[in-house]
């Protein structure tokens, strides 16, 4: 089953407004399927970092496994934490991090996902998806 959605997404740079990800349970333990956006948002892959549900300060981690979703739009990957929540960036071929997206308040999120799945730096400088 997959969440329920509603509303508008969110824009994602640049006041361009993209598709939500879209999460459904997946076919084996701990499995969830993915499908993102790539028309409105792309460069070489994209990853996905989890926090906690209740902690928007970071990221906590990338999830267990298949953090590096590739650019393809739809995959799989696992995850066996709590009360999480998912975010997914776009990263470039020389493993540069882009923008996380925007608060409630239209700030742009500070979150650092160096080290997460292989993001050897951050660009939240452009407001823009890469």
């Amino acid at each position: 089953a997959s969440c329920a959605t509603g509303g508008t997404a969110p824009t994602v740079g640049d006041d361009v407004v993209g598709t939500g990800i879209r999460l459904a349970k997946g076919a084996g333990a701990n499995e969830i399927d993915i499908t993102f956006d790539t028309a409105t948002c792309s460069d070489d892959h994209a990853i996905v970092a989890y926090g906690n549900i209740g902690d928007f300060s970071g990221y906590q981690g990338a999830v267990d496994t298949g953090c590096n979703l590739g650019a393809g739009g739809n995959t799989t990957f696992t995850h066996t934490g709590g009360h999480v929540w998912f975010n997914v960036l776009w990263v470039t071929h020389n493993d540069k991090a882009g923008h996380p997206g925007y608060d409630g308040s239209g700030f742009i999120r500070p979150w650092n996902a160096v080290g997460l799945c292989g993001a050897s730096s951050d660009d939240q400088s452009n407001g823009v998806c890469n």
